[in-house]
């Protein structure tokens, strides 16, 4: 069988830079293919800004039940808007992680090193993680405790508090 397919059209919500202004019906803009038929390749996608630095936003996209190793822990892609290339893939840890569930980018740079970072939920497995929008190295990583009793990761949002944390506070 084959893999999933994602087609990105233009449309309002999800615009990819351009000198032109979008026109007023969508067209196909690109097809993306998941690793593997069943991996859900699509089910989560967040804009985020220009990470690899080519005046065009990136895309972060979920494959939850991607195949990792053998089994089933779920992967996010890092993608070039400008070229639909994967820059980076962030995989799960284990069988039923469905790693890439919930996904977020957040509103600045966590880490200070000039990008914005971005987070990934994995509510099978119980825990998020936050990554580096310059390198993708993981800043951290939030757990409930409870590998996936809970849900823990299935919805993301990022929000600063005044007694937030050295990264802010993640609602969850």
């Amino acid at each position: 069988m084959p893999p999933s397919v994602l087609a990105i059209s233009l449309t309002s919500a999800l615009c990819v830079a351009s000198a032109a202004a979008a026109p007023a019906t969508p067209y196909l803009l690109r097809t993306l293919h998941g690793d593997a038929d069943g991996d859900r390749f699509g089910a989560r996608i967040v804009r985020l800004a220009d990470l690899d630095q080519d005046d065009v936003e990136d895309l972060l996209i979920g494959a939850p039940d991607a195949l990792v190793d053998g089994e089933r822990r779920g992967a996010v892609h890092v993608v070039s808007g400008r070229t639909g290339e994967t820059i980076r893939r962030h995989e799960g840890d284990h069988e039923g992680d469905e790693f890439g569930a919930a996904l977020v980018q957040s509103a600045i740079d966590l880490d200070g090193d000039g990008r914005v970072d971005y987070a990934v939920g994995a509510p099978g497995g119980g825990y998020v993680r936050v990554f580096s929008g310059k390198k993708g190295k993981l800043l951290d990583t939030y757990s409930s405790g409870v590998a996936g009793a809970d849900r823990f990761g299935a919805a993301l949002t990022f929000t600063l508090t005044p007694t937030g944390g050295p990264f802010g506070d993640f609602a969850i």
